[in-house]
């Protein structure tokens, strides 16, 4: 559903228009916002996607430009004043739905006067405007994009990833009708076999650490609540169905020999230990089961997310852009209008994809050495360096900044709280104040830093499905 709908007139702001959609869609995601020229597809019938869209859509931007209110019709009245004139009814409809709506001044317009407009659309006047000049067009946007932020959220990952997975996809077509592309992929073949090679490895890290940590949740802790006497043959069913899931994963995916042999090696020792406590219920089996599921978790998810905190930071989405703007230049004014619609909508996509990949892996390395250091602080108690200790942390806070994760966002308040008490006490030198104090703020980014990593392996699990479209077009090479 898209949350933005922009209503225009082709006459007076379509050039605006096509520009606001471009940087709104880059923000927020294609499936987003709503224009007309972009999101009706041959064979549609027009009005009927304008009024779903219309009757779906959170806000609605009211793009007014210098031929807006006096625009007319062939016989000279007015287009405002004509009741099938499709932007007066679109107005009406937003505000007979009571959604916001921004009113949008390009070109040097002023809002028109209440008494200027037809009785239908009069509520428009009741709207704070945003001004959107030329020169300074970014600024501005940014301005826009902040209000209606209040009211639309972004897209989430797995919409980018869908849009530039299907939009990879169209390649095949177009390889087929412009030589040109063909080349210029068959070209590439070593980017993009690397590509999809880390984009496959990260899906299935990520396949590996969910099933693991699916074994911790599901089987050791229950198992270690519920003591010796707890019922075991349910938990020797979960791992024989994580074990499934490891073994099919390792199967598809070469992550290399030793470490492959050692997980499922760790895993049998895992499934016959429960086996046994299951066969011999009694405290030594069991404890034998607990010790070895520990050594398991122990061994391996710390691998697994440093695997894919560098593979998110080695993969090259840049250069792939670069590759597709590069055969978009390439197509012809007449290429498949469905293919070259798809292939733009990915490139738009995947650009949003980098960078949020950009930004949270920035996040979350810098929460790691915040984190890191902390720890380190906190277990060496008071040793009458801790103002000095408190400036470092500080210098590692600074730079982390915007944009900031959902995560971190909703708990920055806190955070500053903490840090407010924690300059006062260490400038004061109250040790004891300030170690207490210090406990408390590494208990709050550690939870904020878990929040984030759990946040990037879940965006890396998503973003490594755009390794099948990839596949095929090298397939096709």
């Amino acid at each position: 559903m898209a949350g933005i709908f922009i209503n225009y007139r082709r006459v007076d702001t379509e050039g605006w228009a096509g520009r606001l959609s471009d940087g709104l869609v880059r923000h927020f995601g294609p499936t987003r916002v709503f224009r007309d020229n972009d999101d009706i597809r041959s064979g549609e019938r027009w009005s009927d996607v304008l009024s779903s869209a219309l009757a779906e859509c959170k806000v609605l931007v009211v793009l007014i430009g210098p031929e807006w209110l006096t625009c007319t019709h062939a016989d000279g009245g007015r287009r405002l004043d004509s009741p099938d004139d499709w932007v007066r009814n679109e107005i009406a409809a937003a505000l007979g739905r009571g959604i916001p709506v921004f009113p949008v001044l390009v070109g040097g317009t002023s809002l028109p006067d209440e008494a200027e407009l037809p009785e239908a659309i009069r509520g428009l006047c009741a709207f704070q405007t945003a001004e959107i000049s030329d020169r300074r067009w970014n600024h501005d946007l940014e301005a826009l994009i902040e209000d209606l932020e209040r009211h639309v959220e972004r897209a989430p990952a797995e919409d980018d990833v869908a849009v530039a997975s299907s939009g990879l996809l169209a390649l095949k077509a177009l390889m087929s009708e412009v030589p040109a592309v063909a080349q210029t992929v068959g070209r590439s073949r070593e980017l993009l076999e690397s590509t999809r090679r880390k984009l496959a490895r990260l899906e299935a890290y990520k396949i590996l650490h969910d099933a693991l940590h699916g074994i911790e949740l599901d089987c050791l802790r229950p198992m270690e609540t519920g003591g010796v006497g707890a019922g075991l043959r349910p938990f020797k069913l979960e791992l024989t169905q994580q074990k499934k899931i490891i073994t099919e994963c390792l199967a598809t995916q070469s992550l290399g020999p030793t470490i492959g042999e050692e997980l499922l090696e760790d895993l049998e020792r895992v499934q016959q230990a429960v086996a046994a406590a299951v066969d011999q219920p009694e405290p030594r089996t069991f404890q034998e089961a607990i010790a070895e599921l520990h050594a398991l978790i122990s061994a391996h998810p710390p691998w697994l997310d440093a695997g894919i905190v560098a593979l998110a930071t080695e993969l090259e989405i840049d250069r792939l852009l670069e590759l597709m703007r590069t055969i978009l230049g390439q197509l012809p004014q007449n290429a498949h209008d469905e293919s070259l619609a798809r292939f733009t909508g990915a490139i738009v996509a995947l650009e949003r994809l980098h960078v949020r990949l950009h930004d949270q892996v920035r996040e979350h390395t810098l929460l790691q050495r915040l984190d890191s250091k902390l720890r380190a602080a906190c277990l060496g108690g008071g040793t009458g360096r801790l103002g000095k200790e408190w400036e470092r942390i500080r210098q590692i806070r600074a730079r982390i900044t915007p944009p900031y994760s959902v995560t971190l966002e909703g708990l920055l308040d806190d955070l500053g709280a903490i840090e407010a008490e924690l300059d006062t006490a260490a400038a004061a030198g109250e040790e004891q104040v300030s170690l207490d104090l210090l406990k408390q703020y590494f208990h709050s980014v550690g939870k904020v830093f878990r929040g984030v990593d759990t946040a990037l392996k879940t965006f890396c699990g998503q973003l490594g499905n755009v390794a099948t479209p990839i596949e095929v077009v090298l397939s096709l090479i």
